[in-house]
């Protein structure tokens, strides 16, 4: 899977990304230094560690990366299907190993465990989101109908309250 991601990486065309309901916290119209995790090489996922084109090290744009990640999970979550939505599971997760804490990402995540039934970790991801991520578009979260499974608890209320 991980050259699949290098595949999509440097050789797809950017995806249409779906327009949001709200406005998104980084977008791609904004540029790479207007979110300065997004500048941190320092986070570059560990599946990419060591990798080398004739014997040179790659150099990777993770703005861009994070960027065409983002894209095709937005593609793959809506697509209702479980195995897409398992797989966007695991592109949000390498998006969270290049930009930890980012609360789009934790947001998504959520979504994503909701809509598996993993309802532990969407309250978790959803937690992280607001707290850490400075996650604030609560309205986002109120209509998102990917949540729909943990919106009932008294967790998801104290969150978002």
């Amino acid at each position: 899977p991980n050259s699949d991601l290098i595949k999509l990486y440097m050789e797809q065309e950017p995806l249409p990304f779906p327009e949001p309901s709200a406005p998104l916290l980084y977008s791609p119209e904004q540029s790479e230094n207007d979110d300065p995790q997004l500048n941190n090489s320092r986070n570059m996922p560990t599946w990419l560690d060591g990798v080398s084109v004739k014997d040179k090290d790659v150099d990777i744009d993770v703005p861009k990366l994070f960027d065409s990640l983002r894209n095709r999970t937005q593609i793959l979550m809506r697509s209702r299907l479980r195995t897409e939505v398992q797989k966007s599971r695991d592109l949000l997760n390498n998006m969270l190993s290049l930009v930890p804490n980012h609360g789009e990402t934790l947001f998504y995540l959520s979504c994503v465990e909701s809509a598996l039934g993993n309802i532990p970790q969407a309250i978790s991801f959803l937690n992280r989101a607001v707290c850490f991520g400075n996650f604030l578009d609560l309205t986002r979260v109120e209509q998102e109908d990917l949540l729909k499974n943990i919106r009932h608890l008294p967790e998801y209320c104290t969150i978002v309250d």
